[in-house]
């Protein structure tokens, strides 16, 4: 297993079903520690538990995407448990998450730069 330091760290929305879920599992299948987003909290924390028990990092995170509060709230979780993000994979049906995640992204890629 690696280290925390050596991990690489994606976010996938849409996690919880069809593409999402099957992208996670590649990313988890790859060695990335992989932050499952989706609104149903169900499906995520069952993919959470298989990837566990396979020896992987995940972590379910249940969010809806087109809230901006919901999404600051998340991508702090992110910040506070791994310190980094590495990869956004925004895969959700609402076309609305792509503006708000990319704004996301940035501000959390600004505050690591420290500007």
């Amino acid at each position: 297993m690696q280290t925390q330091a050596a991990r690489k760290v994606a976010l996938v929305t849409g996690a919880g079903s069809g593409i999402g879920r099957a992208c996670a599992r590649k990313l988890l299948a790859s060695g990335y520690a992989v932050v499952l987003v989706g609104r149903r909290a169900q499906p995520l924390e069952a993919l959470e538990a298989q990837a566990r028990a396979a020896g992987h990092e995940a972590l379910a995170a249940p969010c809806d995407v087109t809230d901006a509060a919901a999404v600051d709230a998340l991508f702090e979780t992110v910040r506070t448990r791994f310190g980094r993000l590495d990869l956004l994979k925004p895969l959700s049906r609402k076309s609305a998450s792509r503006f708000v995640f990319a704004r996301q992204a940035v501000r959390a890629r600004d505050s690591q730069a420290g500007t």
